[in-house]
């Protein structure tokens, strides 16, 4: 098959073989959802292969593997696949899921020459460190849409050097993405009494606050107003949330299924196709719909679950933006704040291999009882001293009667810019320890962030 590539493409191509000629041994590619990382790094594969080298392709789901699987039979190019029920072959080229190939490298005579890694942000993994050790005299290409991962670790350990795609912005321009539509909150929503695991909130209390009746009567409102049965992909934040969600949905007269869970590849391909054919209008999610998922026809993501994760949030929002005969642009209902958080899926952003640096938070050990005011331990669900219960609504968020305004992300990049100068002064105003230690707190810093700026404005005489 004789594939046209698009002149982004082309040139993403042209950089990587370049960083190669220039000394590289792992470049990354970054480019955005939509922009056919695929075809790119399958392109590469096929030319690797008519040169007579081995290349083998790391994956981390189903989807991908089905993805990458389609992409390279397309192009001609013989592969075997490395996952649970499927044939050994001694193809040149082999898509390797990381969980079994982690467990049969050993048993393997495999000897690639090249490694492709798609969705390499995942690569500080210990599954992809132990492959890439094995196999330390490969060259390598990373391929992602987001180059960081939440924990703020960097992926420069991994590779050397970084090949910039096409912006979101740049492909909307040319009609390869449809222009998204983002309804949010004008204000910022507080999460802080949500507790942090691996970085991200807790599933469990972040679905005490999300699976409220009022917030899912709010999203099927918004939904129905603003994009009445079109195609949807709601996002959740567990399987109980999911499974409520898209009960409320049917019960309102959307088709809706859930898309949680461990269910079979033919059933999630079934829904899929149901949404596709509109037997069903919204797929409801649990961490089942992000990297490999492609449905163009889905114009509208529902945004129930908040996260601290800008990887995460661009692949919820990159899950709608791939346009469809008919289609005539995409909308984000964003219920939990995430485009406001990060910005929409269209900003320019500035990535780097060096990751991205966590600040120090203080751990609030107490919480005062709203009733007799009493300080109590921060994990209690009971006021030890008046008996008050805790409840969701004491979690610092209310969307009941809220309204989602569209979001202008001109407007909203003007908003961020004038906050960070307000805080630049509100510390260049500080002039005492004191002072500082009261913003570092309100700011979630550690004392020693006040000590620090004070260092700073002493070694330079301020």
């Amino acid at each position: 098959m004789n594939l046209t590539l698009r002149p982004y493409q082309i040139k993403a191509i042209t950089d990587l073989r370049n960083a190669y000629r220039s000394g590289h041994r792992a470049p990354l590619l970054v480019a955005p959802t939509g922009s056919g990382k695929t075809v790119i790094f399958t392109f590469i594969t096929e030319k690797a292969t008519e040169r007579g080298k081995s290349t083998l392709i790391l994956v981390h789901r189903q989807e991908l593997i089905d993805q990458t699987s389609m992409a390279l039979s397309d192009m001609d190019v013989p592969h075997g696949i490395i996952a649970p029920k499927y044939p050994a072959t001694h193809d040149k080229v082999q898509i390797a899921s990381v969980q079994t190939l982690v467990r049969r490298m050993k048993r393997l005579t495999l000897q690639p020459q090249l490694i492709i890694i798609d969705e390499c942000h995942h690569m500080p993994a210990k599954t992809y460190t132990t492959i890439i050790n094995y196999y330390d005299s490969a060259l390598r290409l990373g391929i992602t849409a987001t180059p960081l991962r939440l924990d703020g670790k960097g992926l420069s350990e991994y590779f050397d050097s970084m090949v910039r795609g096409p912006e979101v912005q740049e492909l909307i321009d040319l009609g390869y993405l449809s222009e998204p539509i983002i309804y949010s909150f004008p204000f910022m929503k507080s999460l802080k009494s949500i507790h942090k695991r691996g970085g991200d909130f807790s599933m469990d209390e972040l679905a005490d606050v999300m699976n409220d009746i009022d917030i899912t009567g709010d999203a099927i409102q918004h939904y129905l107003k603003y994009t009445p049965h079109d195609p949807a992909i709601t996002f959740c934040t567990t399987i109980k949330h999911a499974s409520d969600v898209t009960d409320a949905f049917n019960n309102c007269g959307v088709p809706s299924a859930l898309f949680a869970g461990k269910m079979t590849r033919l059933r999630r391909r079934g829904y899929i196709e149901d949404l596709a054919n509109g037997r069903i209008k919204n797929l409801v999610s649990c961490q089942m719909i992000s990297e490999g998922t492609d449905i163009p026809i889905v114009r509208t993501s529902i945004l129930l679950r908040p996260t601290q994760s800008l990887s995460m949030c661009l692949q919820q929002c990159g899950r709608v933006l791939r346009p469809y005969p008919g289609k005539p642009n995409s909308v984000i209902l964003d219920h939990a704040g995430n485009c406001i958080k990060h910005g929409p899926p269209q900003w320019s952003r500035e990535w780097s291999l060096d990751g991205v640096k966590r600040k120090p938070s203080v751990k609030i050990s107490y919480k005062q009882c709203p009733r007799c005011f009493n300080m109590i331990a921060i994990s209690a669900v009971q006021c030890p001293t008046c008996g008050y219960v805790y409840t969701a609504a004491d979690r610092e968020i209310n969307y009941s009667d809220s309204e989602l305004e569209r979001l202008d992300p001109e407007e909203l990049k003007l908003i961020k810019k004038r906050e960070a100068g307000k805080r630049r002064s509100e510390v260049f105003e500080a002039r005492t320890i004191d002072e500082l230690i009261i913003i570092a707190r309100q700011r979630g810093h550690e004392d020693g962030w006040a000590y620090h700026i004070m260092k700073a404005r002493e070694a330079k005489g301020a």
